[in-house]
């Protein structure tokens, strides 16, 4: 009777009617409270337990993907609330296919086809389509028009990605299927990098051909125009490979079944968010374990802990910017280390 007395919200004992408790009372009440706060502390780490019962999940992006879709793709959560632990590589198309094959990557985001010799071993589905746009900067010759001609485009210097890569190869398809020849275009410069063509076409250097939503942000503001090419449809698949005959685990079939869920890839695109606030929204377990690999050759993305502005800015990290990235980095492990102890 004492002890349904008690006062269970805090570690004193107390009586409502006024009573001490006897000594076998107090005793069992003392039990009772170490009972209840072992009780609590399982229940927590259980719960921290099982958010890291999920498998790793082996991704390969090609460099389009990696530069706009897949940021954005890191807001994913488990249906448990427990954030997706991505092991993640930004690489070229081919990169990708030969790590599906060599067993390094279990999913391949790619954006243009496979060469044939990678084909035959991989299961590519569609998952999403983007828009090609020739972009120029906001006082560019064309003016306020939708459209250009292929001649037009030839008169530009034209900044592009390495011929190698998905995003050319997409413009090479397209272009071959209008009765184009891809060849006829010169590049001035080639940067394997889009954000870096997408300031450099801002400051007027040239002209490019990016995908609609790397722009969207500029285009609103007027920084940049975009512009179709007449008799050009540079619509295109971005795709989801595996290695043929491969079972995929749960937590990778949940990727995949999610990434083929059009209005949950809808929603991560029309996010506004800057590439500060996705560092701050993303969960602070994704920014530990995550880990981003890239080629070696543009020193873009370095091997082992990274944050998400070196996957949106990777030429941030280069050697010639280095002390303003460490300086930056610094600040936002000084504030994250603040929101830690808060």
């Amino acid at each position: 009777y004492e002890m349904q007395s008690c006062d269970w919200s805090s570690d004193v004992c107390s009586s409502d009617l006024g009573v001490e408790p006897t000594d076998a009372g107090r005793l069992a009440y003392d039990a009772a409270i170490k009972i209840l706060h072992l009780y609590c502390d399982l229940k927590s780490q259980i719960h921290k337990r099982s958010c890291t019962v999920h498998d790793e999940i082996r991704i390969g992006a090609t460099y389009g993907i990696g530069g706009y879709l897949f940021p954005r793709i890191l807001h994913l959560k488990h249906t448990d609330g427990c954030p997706v632990n991505f092991n993640a590589t930004i690489a070229s198309v081919d990169e990708v296919c030969e790590q599906l094959q060599s067993g390094n990557l279990r999913i391949g985001l790619i954006e243009a086809p496979p060469k044939p010799e990678h084909r035959k071993h991989l299961y590519c589905k569609a998952f999403w389509k983007d828009k090609l746009v020739v972009v120029a900067s906001a006082n560019n010759p064309w003016g306020e028009r939708d459209a250009i001609s292929f001649d037009e485009l030839l008169a530009q210097k034209v900044m592009m990605i390495n011929r190698n890569e998905g995003l050319w190869r997409s413009i090479e398809v397209a272009l071959t299927d209008a009765g184009f020849d891809p060849a006829q275009i010169v590049f001035d410069r080639t940067i394997n990098n889009m954000t870096t063509i997408k300031h450099a076409v801002m400051e007027g250097l040239g002209v490019s051909i990016l995908p609609e939503p790397v722009i969207a942000s500029e285009r609103e503001s007027g920084r940049l125009h975009a512009y179709d090419l007449v008799g050009v449809s540079f619509e295109r698949p971005l795709s989801i490979a595996k290695l043929l005959d491969t079972e995929l685990n749960i937590d990778e079939g949940w990727f995949v079944d999610q990434l083929q869920n059009r209005d949950l890839v809808e929603k991560l695109l029309s996010s506004r968010l800057q590439a500060k606030e996705l560092v701050g929204l993303v969960p602070l377990e994704i920014r530990r374990d995550i880990a981003i690999c890239g080629s070696r050759r543009n020193g873009s993305i370095a091997y082992g802990r990274c944050h998400l502005t070196q996957v949106l800015f990777p030429h941030v990290a280069s050697r010639e910017n280095a002390p303003d990235f460490q300086r930056s980095h610094r600040s936002e492990e000084r504030r994250v280390g603040k929101e830690c102890r808060s």
